[in-house]
């Protein structure tokens, strides 16, 4: 998990699985799943398949995205950018 914080330096928008989803604070059974996001536990083998409850989870995960994505985008149509970001005849590539 510590590699998430270099990566968000560089830009990258990391999505959690936010408290509002109602498995995640449900403790009625084993599963996967955190605040970092959807999981499954597969067992040592691999031949546990995920839960109804943690495909809950990824699916609202997914949708968490999904609105987070339509508002970036809408909130980034309506943004001018400043002229001091605009790249000048001066600058050269790294």
């Amino acid at each position: 998990m510590s590699f998430v914080n270099t990566l968000m330096h560089h830009g990258m928008v990391y999505v959690g699985l936010p408290y509002a989803c109602p498995e995640l604070a449900d403790i009625s059974e084993v599963k996967g799943g955190s605040p970092w996001g959807a999981a499954t536990i597969a067992g040592a083998d691999g031949s546990r398949q995920p839960s109804a409850k943690e495909l809950a989870m990824a699916r609202f995960q997914g949708k968490h995205v999904r609105d987070d994505h339509r508002q970036t985008a809408r909130l980034s149509h309506n943004v001018t950018p400043s002229p001091k970001w605009r790249r000048s005849s001066t600058c050269q590539p790294c």
